[in-house]
Protein backbone atom coordinates (compact mmCIF):
# COMPACT_ATOMS: atom_id res chain seq x y z
CA UNK A 1 0.00 0.00 0.00
CA UNK A 2 3.03 2.11 0.57
CA UNK A 3 4.41 1.59 -2.43
CA UNK A 4 1.12 2.12 -4.52
CA UNK A 5 0.75 5.46 -2.46
CA UNK A 6 3.95 7.17 -3.34
CA UNK A 7 3.61 5.65 -7.08
CA UNK A 8 -0.05 7.55 -7.53
CA UNK A 9 1.04 11.21 -5.63
CA UNK A 10 4.01 13.45 -5.83
CA UNK A 11 4.50 15.24 -2.36
CA UNK A 12 5.37 18.55 -3.23
CA UNK A 13 8.04 20.32 -1.40
CA UNK A 14 6.03 22.62 1.15
CA UNK A 15 4.16 20.53 3.42
CA UNK A 16 1.14 22.36 3.83
CA UNK A 17 0.28 22.67 -0.11
CA UNK A 18 -1.73 20.06 -1.49
CA UNK A 19 0.13 16.33 -2.76
CA UNK A 20 -0.74 16.56 -6.90
CA UNK A 21 -1.85 12.95 -7.97
CA UNK A 22 -0.55 10.76 -10.49
CA UNK A 23 -3.35 11.59 -13.05
CA UNK A 24 -2.44 15.17 -12.61
CA UNK A 25 0.79 15.04 -13.14
CA UNK A 26 0.38 12.92 -16.22
CA UNK A 27 -1.70 15.11 -18.18
CA UNK A 28 -0.10 17.92 -17.43
CA UNK A 29 2.92 16.45 -19.55
CA UNK A 30 0.66 15.13 -22.02
CA UNK A 31 -1.03 18.25 -22.57
CA UNK A 32 2.55 19.35 -23.13
CA UNK A 33 3.87 17.85 -26.02
CA UNK A 34 5.83 14.96 -23.78
CA UNK A 35 5.27 11.45 -24.65
CA UNK A 36 4.09 8.64 -22.36
CA UNK A 37 6.81 6.31 -22.27
CA UNK A 38 9.47 8.73 -21.25
CA UNK A 39 6.95 9.91 -18.35
CA UNK A 40 6.97 6.38 -17.39
CA UNK A 41 10.66 5.50 -17.79
CA UNK A 42 11.19 8.87 -15.36
CA UNK A 43 8.62 8.40 -12.91
CA UNK A 44 10.23 6.03 -10.92
CA UNK A 45 13.25 8.13 -10.70
CA UNK A 46 11.80 11.16 -8.45
CA UNK A 47 10.34 13.99 -8.35
CA UNK A 48 13.45 16.06 -9.55
CA UNK A 49 13.75 13.99 -12.22
CA UNK A 50 10.18 14.82 -13.07
CA UNK A 51 10.32 18.54 -12.84
CA UNK A 52 13.43 18.08 -15.15
CA UNK A 53 11.24 16.26 -17.58
CA UNK A 54 8.63 19.82 -17.20
CA UNK A 55 11.83 21.81 -18.45
CA UNK A 56 12.58 20.34 -21.28
CA UNK A 57 8.99 20.80 -23.06
CA UNK A 58 9.21 23.91 -20.90
CA UNK A 59 7.13 23.98 -18.25
CA UNK A 60 6.77 23.46 -14.33
CA UNK A 61 5.31 20.95 -11.66
CA UNK A 62 5.76 24.01 -9.27
CA UNK A 63 3.17 25.52 -10.80
CA UNK A 64 0.31 23.48 -9.32
CA UNK A 65 -2.71 25.40 -10.72
CA UNK A 66 -1.16 25.38 -14.63
CA UNK A 67 -1.14 21.24 -13.58
CA UNK A 68 -4.55 21.30 -12.01
CA UNK A 69 -6.17 23.29 -14.54
CA UNK A 70 -4.39 21.38 -17.59
CA UNK A 71 -6.02 18.35 -16.02
CA UNK A 72 -9.09 19.40 -15.43
CA UNK A 73 -9.32 20.64 -19.49
CA UNK A 74 -7.98 17.34 -20.29
CA UNK A 75 -10.91 15.71 -18.10
CA UNK A 76 -13.46 17.72 -19.32
CA UNK A 77 -12.05 17.15 -23.68
CA UNK A 78 -11.88 13.57 -22.94
CA UNK A 79 -15.86 13.68 -21.96
CA UNK A 80 -16.62 15.88 -25.05
CA UNK A 81 -15.06 13.15 -27.05
CA UNK A 82 -16.76 10.32 -25.28
CA UNK A 83 -20.19 12.56 -25.99
CA UNK A 84 -19.94 13.19 -29.59
CA UNK A 85 -19.20 9.60 -29.91
CA UNK A 86 -22.55 8.95 -28.35
CA UNK A 87 -24.05 11.89 -30.01
CA UNK A 88 -23.08 9.97 -33.35
CA UNK A 89 -24.42 6.76 -32.55
CA UNK A 90 -27.57 7.62 -31.40
CA UNK A 91 -30.40 5.84 -33.05
CA UNK A 92 -33.35 8.68 -34.11
CA UNK A 93 -36.39 7.72 -32.87
CA UNK A 94 -39.42 6.83 -34.71
CA UNK A 95 -42.59 8.98 -34.48
CA UNK A 96 -44.35 5.80 -33.15
CA UNK A 97 -42.06 5.69 -30.27
CA UNK A 98 -41.80 9.74 -29.54
CA UNK A 99 -45.63 9.46 -30.09
CA UNK A 100 -45.55 7.15 -26.68
CA UNK A 101 -43.00 8.96 -24.53
CA UNK A 102 -45.43 12.12 -25.29
CA UNK A 103 -48.00 10.49 -23.95
CA UNK A 104 -46.07 9.16 -21.29
CA UNK A 105 -44.33 12.48 -20.79
CA UNK A 106 -47.61 14.24 -20.13
CA UNK A 107 -49.41 11.75 -18.36
CA UNK A 108 -46.59 11.83 -15.43
CA UNK A 109 -46.45 15.39 -15.92
CA UNK A 110 -49.02 15.75 -13.30
CA UNK A 111 -48.87 19.19 -12.69
CA UNK A 112 -48.83 19.89 -15.79
CA UNK A 113 -45.96 22.19 -16.16
CA UNK A 114 -44.42 21.15 -19.40
CA UNK A 115 -42.07 19.88 -17.53
CA UNK A 116 -40.62 16.65 -15.03
CA UNK A 117 -39.31 16.74 -11.48
CA UNK A 118 -37.35 14.76 -10.27
CA UNK A 119 -40.54 12.02 -8.70
CA UNK A 120 -42.33 12.51 -12.29
CA UNK A 121 -38.99 11.35 -14.66
CA UNK A 122 -38.76 8.14 -12.51
CA UNK A 123 -42.26 7.09 -13.35
CA UNK A 124 -41.95 8.00 -16.86
CA UNK A 125 -38.72 6.41 -17.31
CA UNK A 126 -40.13 2.94 -15.96
CA UNK A 127 -43.20 3.17 -17.93
CA UNK A 128 -40.64 4.31 -20.88
CA UNK A 129 -39.66 0.68 -20.74
CA UNK A 130 -36.34 1.61 -18.43
CA UNK A 131 -36.00 -0.07 -15.34
CA UNK A 132 -33.45 2.04 -13.53
CA UNK A 133 -32.53 1.04 -9.89
CA UNK A 134 -33.80 3.69 -7.26
CA UNK A 135 -30.20 4.74 -6.42
CA UNK A 136 -29.23 5.42 -9.99
CA UNK A 137 -32.41 7.98 -10.67
CA UNK A 138 -30.79 11.28 -8.76
CA UNK A 139 -27.51 10.89 -11.41
CA UNK A 140 -29.53 10.04 -14.62
CA UNK A 141 -31.74 12.84 -13.78
CA UNK A 142 -29.32 15.27 -13.71
CA UNK A 143 -27.73 13.90 -16.83
CA UNK A 144 -30.96 14.42 -18.36
CA UNK A 145 -31.53 18.38 -17.20
CA UNK A 146 -28.78 19.77 -19.84
CA UNK A 147 -30.19 23.10 -19.42
CA UNK A 148 -29.40 22.61 -15.40
CA UNK A 149 -33.02 24.12 -14.50
CA UNK A 150 -34.07 21.17 -12.46
CA UNK A 151 -36.45 19.98 -14.49
CA UNK A 152 -36.80 18.21 -17.68
CA UNK A 153 -38.68 19.39 -20.50
CA UNK A 154 -40.03 16.85 -23.24
CA UNK A 155 -36.64 17.09 -26.02
CA UNK A 156 -34.60 16.53 -23.34
CA UNK A 157 -36.42 13.70 -21.73
CA UNK A 158 -36.59 11.84 -25.80
CA UNK A 159 -32.88 12.41 -25.86
CA UNK A 160 -31.95 11.05 -22.55
CA UNK A 161 -33.99 8.22 -23.76
CA UNK A 162 -31.99 7.78 -26.76
CA UNK A 163 -28.62 7.95 -24.70
CA UNK A 164 -29.77 5.57 -22.43
CA UNK A 165 -30.11 3.68 -25.03
CA UNK A 166 -26.41 4.25 -26.20
CA UNK A 167 -25.01 2.59 -23.66
CA UNK A 168 -27.45 -0.36 -23.21
CA UNK A 169 -26.16 -3.63 -23.66
CA UNK A 170 -27.80 -6.01 -26.03
CA UNK A 171 -28.94 -8.17 -22.81
CA UNK A 172 -30.25 -5.16 -21.29
CA UNK A 173 -32.18 -4.07 -24.50
CA UNK A 174 -33.47 -7.58 -24.81
CA UNK A 175 -34.98 -7.82 -21.27
CA UNK A 176 -36.99 -4.10 -21.54
CA UNK A 177 -38.25 -5.36 -24.93
CA UNK A 178 -39.71 -8.63 -23.00
CA UNK A 179 -40.62 -6.64 -19.85
CA UNK A 180 -42.79 -4.38 -22.36
CA UNK A 181 -43.96 -6.79 -24.67
CA UNK A 182 -45.17 -8.69 -21.01
CA UNK A 183 -46.82 -5.93 -19.49
CA UNK A 184 -50.07 -4.67 -20.20
CA UNK A 185 -50.32 -1.52 -22.00
CA UNK A 186 -51.13 1.64 -19.38
CA UNK A 187 -54.20 3.02 -19.74
CA UNK A 188 -53.41 6.54 -20.95
CA UNK A 189 -52.05 4.58 -24.23
CA UNK A 190 -56.03 2.41 -24.49
CA UNK A 191 -58.27 5.54 -22.83
CA UNK A 192 -59.16 7.88 -25.15
CA UNK A 193 -60.88 10.25 -22.81
CA UNK A 194 -57.40 10.44 -20.79
CA UNK A 195 -55.85 11.54 -24.23
CA UNK A 196 -58.38 14.09 -24.50
CA UNK A 197 -57.43 15.62 -21.18
CA UNK A 198 -53.61 15.32 -21.92
CA UNK A 199 -54.34 17.21 -24.59
CA UNK A 200 -56.41 19.95 -23.26
CA UNK A 201 -54.04 20.30 -20.10
CA UNK A 202 -51.79 20.94 -22.57
CA UNK A 203 -53.37 23.36 -24.10
CA UNK A 204 -53.66 25.14 -20.77
CA UNK A 205 -57.46 24.37 -20.56
CA UNK A 206 -59.14 24.42 -16.91
CA UNK A 207 -59.91 22.10 -14.31
CA UNK A 208 -63.81 23.26 -14.95
CA UNK A 209 -63.28 22.65 -18.97
CA UNK A 210 -61.75 19.61 -19.02
CA UNK A 211 -64.41 18.44 -16.91
CA UNK A 212 -67.52 19.20 -18.55
CA UNK A 213 -65.94 18.17 -21.88
CA UNK A 214 -64.97 14.36 -20.21
CA UNK A 215 -68.85 14.63 -19.20
CA UNK A 216 -70.20 15.11 -22.73
CA UNK A 217 -67.36 12.90 -24.07
CA UNK A 218 -68.53 10.26 -22.07
CA UNK A 219 -72.08 10.17 -23.72
CA UNK A 220 -71.22 10.29 -26.56
CA UNK A 221 -68.97 7.52 -26.39
CA UNK A 222 -71.95 5.83 -24.67
CA UNK A 223 -74.22 5.74 -27.59
CA UNK A 224 -77.01 6.76 -25.33
CA UNK A 225 -79.67 9.16 -26.94
CA UNK A 226 -79.95 12.39 -26.14
CA UNK A 227 -83.35 12.95 -27.34
CA UNK A 228 -85.99 13.71 -25.01
CA UNK A 229 -89.30 11.58 -25.80
CA UNK A 230 -92.87 13.18 -26.20
CA UNK A 231 -94.04 10.80 -23.50
CA UNK A 232 -91.17 12.90 -21.22
CA UNK A 233 -93.03 16.13 -21.47
CA UNK A 234 -95.19 17.26 -19.16
CA UNK A 235 -96.97 21.05 -19.93
CA UNK A 236 -96.54 23.39 -17.15
CA UNK A 237 -99.91 23.73 -15.09
CA UNK A 238 -100.04 27.40 -14.46
CA UNK A 239 -97.16 30.28 -14.64
CA UNK A 240 -98.05 33.36 -12.77
CA UNK A 241 -98.63 36.17 -15.49
CA UNK A 242 -96.88 39.59 -15.05
CA UNK A 243 -100.22 41.44 -14.66
CA UNK A 244 -100.85 39.81 -11.21
CA UNK A 245 -97.83 40.41 -10.03
CA UNK A 246 -96.84 43.90 -8.20
CA UNK A 247 -93.37 44.79 -7.70
CA UNK A 248 -91.68 48.20 -7.45
CA UNK A 249 -88.36 49.06 -9.29
CA UNK A 250 -85.81 48.80 -6.84
CA UNK A 251 -82.65 50.78 -8.99
CA UNK A 252 -80.32 50.37 -6.32
CA UNK A 253 -80.05 46.72 -7.27
CA UNK A 254 -78.15 47.44 -10.26
CA UNK A 255 -75.58 47.68 -8.30
CA UNK A 256 -75.44 44.17 -7.55
CA UNK A 257 -75.85 43.14 -11.01
CA UNK A 258 -73.86 42.25 -14.21
CA UNK A 259 -75.01 42.61 -17.82
CA UNK A 260 -72.93 39.77 -19.66
CA UNK A 261 -72.88 39.54 -23.46
CA UNK A 262 -71.78 36.20 -25.04
CA UNK A 263 -69.19 37.31 -27.54
CA UNK A 264 -67.37 34.17 -28.40
CA UNK A 265 -68.74 33.37 -31.76
CA UNK A 266 -67.25 34.26 -34.92
CA UNK A 267 -69.03 35.09 -38.66
CA UNK A 268 -68.06 32.00 -40.17
CA UNK A 269 -71.01 31.40 -41.70
CA UNK A 270 -71.28 34.72 -43.23
CA UNK A 271 -67.55 34.65 -44.46
CA UNK A 272 -66.30 36.89 -41.72
CA UNK A 273 -63.16 36.06 -39.65
CA UNK A 274 -63.81 38.91 -37.02
CA UNK A 275 -66.32 38.80 -33.83
CA UNK A 276 -70.32 39.06 -35.18
CA UNK A 277 -70.93 41.82 -32.82
CA UNK A 278 -68.24 44.09 -34.79
CA UNK A 279 -71.09 44.34 -37.72
CA UNK A 280 -72.25 47.64 -38.51
CA UNK A 281 -75.58 47.90 -38.26
CA UNK A 282 -76.80 51.24 -37.80
CA UNK A 283 -74.57 53.95 -39.74
CA UNK A 284 -71.27 53.49 -38.61
CA UNK A 285 -72.39 51.71 -35.15
CA UNK A 286 -71.41 47.78 -34.35
CA UNK A 287 -73.64 45.62 -32.44
CA UNK A 288 -70.82 46.52 -29.92
CA UNK A 289 -70.72 49.95 -29.86
CA UNK A 290 -74.82 49.95 -29.30
CA UNK A 291 -74.35 47.86 -26.26
CA UNK A 292 -71.63 49.74 -24.83
CA UNK A 293 -73.87 52.79 -25.60
CA UNK A 294 -76.46 51.22 -23.71
CA UNK A 295 -74.30 50.01 -20.53
CA UNK A 296 -73.17 54.21 -20.25
CA UNK A 297 -77.02 55.29 -20.88
CA UNK A 298 -77.88 52.98 -18.01
CA UNK A 299 -75.11 54.31 -15.43
CA UNK A 300 -76.16 57.61 -16.59
CA UNK A 301 -79.86 57.51 -16.05
CA UNK A 302 -79.86 55.20 -12.34
CA UNK A 303 -77.34 57.34 -11.17
CA UNK A 304 -75.58 53.96 -10.32
CA UNK A 305 -72.85 51.31 -11.54
CA UNK A 306 -73.82 48.27 -13.95
CA UNK A 307 -71.15 45.69 -14.06
CA UNK A 308 -70.60 44.98 -17.34
CA UNK A 309 -68.15 41.92 -19.23
CA UNK A 310 -68.08 40.18 -22.33
CA UNK A 311 -67.03 36.40 -22.12
CA UNK A 312 -65.04 36.40 -25.72
CA UNK A 313 -63.24 33.53 -27.66
CA UNK A 314 -59.57 33.39 -28.35
CA UNK A 315 -60.74 34.77 -31.57
CA UNK A 316 -62.29 37.08 -30.40
CA UNK A 317 -60.52 39.19 -27.92
CA UNK A 318 -58.06 41.14 -29.35
CA UNK A 319 -60.65 42.92 -31.40
CA UNK A 320 -63.71 43.38 -29.65
CA UNK A 321 -61.38 44.94 -26.55
CA UNK A 322 -59.74 47.02 -29.19
CA UNK A 323 -62.72 48.66 -30.07
CA UNK A 324 -64.09 49.02 -26.58
CA UNK A 325 -61.01 50.98 -25.57
CA UNK A 326 -60.76 52.98 -28.86
CA UNK A 327 -64.57 53.98 -28.76
CA UNK A 328 -65.36 54.22 -24.99
CA UNK A 329 -62.00 54.29 -22.60
CA UNK A 330 -65.03 55.07 -19.67
CA UNK A 331 -66.63 51.85 -20.24
CA UNK A 332 -64.46 50.33 -17.69
CA UNK A 333 -66.10 48.39 -14.43
CA UNK A 334 -65.78 49.88 -11.09
CA UNK A 335 -63.24 48.02 -8.53
CA UNK A 336 -60.85 44.89 -10.19
CA UNK A 337 -63.59 43.42 -12.27
CA UNK A 338 -62.82 43.44 -15.64
CA UNK A 339 -64.49 43.61 -18.92
CA UNK A 340 -63.86 40.54 -20.16
CA UNK A 341 -63.08 36.80 -19.74
CA UNK A 342 -62.24 34.16 -22.09
CA UNK A 343 -64.65 30.92 -22.44
CA UNK A 344 -63.20 27.59 -22.95
CA UNK A 345 -62.51 25.49 -26.27
CA UNK A 346 -62.92 22.24 -26.79
CA UNK A 347 -60.41 19.60 -29.15
CA UNK A 348 -62.43 18.38 -31.97
CA UNK A 349 -63.54 14.48 -31.99
CA UNK A 350 -62.50 12.81 -35.03
CA UNK A 351 -65.74 10.69 -36.14
CA UNK A 352 -64.02 7.49 -37.41
CA UNK A 353 -62.91 6.29 -34.21
CA UNK A 354 -64.01 9.14 -31.61
CA UNK A 355 -60.03 9.72 -30.80
CA UNK A 356 -58.79 13.37 -30.65
CA UNK A 357 -58.58 14.83 -34.32
CA UNK A 358 -54.91 15.61 -34.91
CA UNK A 359 -53.99 17.97 -37.85
CA UNK A 360 -50.34 18.68 -38.13
CA UNK A 361 -49.73 21.28 -40.29
CA UNK A 362 -51.66 23.66 -38.47
CA UNK A 363 -52.44 22.27 -35.08
CA UNK A 364 -55.63 25.20 -34.89
CA UNK A 365 -57.62 23.08 -36.62
CA UNK A 366 -57.73 20.55 -34.17
CA UNK A 367 -59.52 22.95 -31.78
CA UNK A 368 -63.48 23.77 -32.38
CA UNK A 369 -64.22 26.90 -34.16
CA UNK A 370 -65.42 29.09 -31.20
CA UNK A 371 -68.63 29.40 -30.42
CA UNK A 372 -70.77 31.26 -27.82
CA UNK A 373 -68.94 29.14 -25.17
CA UNK A 374 -69.77 27.14 -22.51
CA UNK A 375 -70.77 29.66 -20.25
CA UNK A 376 -70.84 28.37 -16.48
CA UNK A 377 -67.29 26.24 -16.84
CA UNK A 378 -65.77 29.23 -18.10
CA UNK A 379 -67.39 31.85 -15.38
CA UNK A 380 -65.74 28.98 -12.66
CA UNK A 381 -62.47 28.05 -14.30
CA UNK A 382 -61.49 32.00 -14.90
CA UNK A 383 -62.33 32.92 -11.56
CA UNK A 384 -64.39 35.01 -12.82
CA UNK A 385 -67.70 33.82 -10.40
CA UNK A 386 -65.75 34.10 -7.45
CA UNK A 387 -64.67 37.16 -8.58
CA UNK A 388 -67.89 38.38 -8.90
CA UNK A 389 -69.40 37.16 -5.34
CA UNK A 390 -66.58 38.62 -3.64
CA UNK A 391 -67.53 41.91 -4.83
CA UNK A 392 -71.22 41.39 -3.84
CA UNK A 393 -72.72 40.49 -7.20
CA UNK A 394 -75.81 38.82 -7.27
CA UNK A 395 -77.48 38.91 -10.22
CA UNK A 396 -76.78 38.21 -14.12
CA UNK A 397 -78.45 39.05 -17.44
CA UNK A 398 -77.08 37.37 -19.79
CA UNK A 399 -77.73 37.42 -23.88
CA UNK A 400 -75.56 36.95 -27.17
CA UNK A 401 -74.04 40.36 -28.14
CA UNK A 402 -75.67 39.74 -31.75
Amino acid sequence: DRAAKQRGRIICETASAMPLTLAEVRWFLLENGVEADKIDATWSKGRAALEDLAGTAGCSLRDEGAVRAAHVAALAKKEEEKRAATEASLTPLTEEERARFRLAFDHFDADGSGALDHAEFRKAMIDSGMMPLRSEVTGLFQEADVDGSGTVNFDEYCHFIQVYRAKQSWWERLMESAMDCLSPKPSYLTNPTLRFVRKMKHAGCTRSAIDAFVHNYEQLRSAASMMIPEDAIFPVDQLPALEDISVQPDRSLLQHTVMLKLNGGLGTGMGLEKAKSLLPISGDDTFLDLIAKQVLHMRHASGGSLAFLLMNSFSTSADSMALLKHNFPNLSNEGELPLEFLQNKAPKVSAADLSPASWPANPELEWCPPGHGDLYPAMEGSGTLDRLLREGYKYMFVSNSD
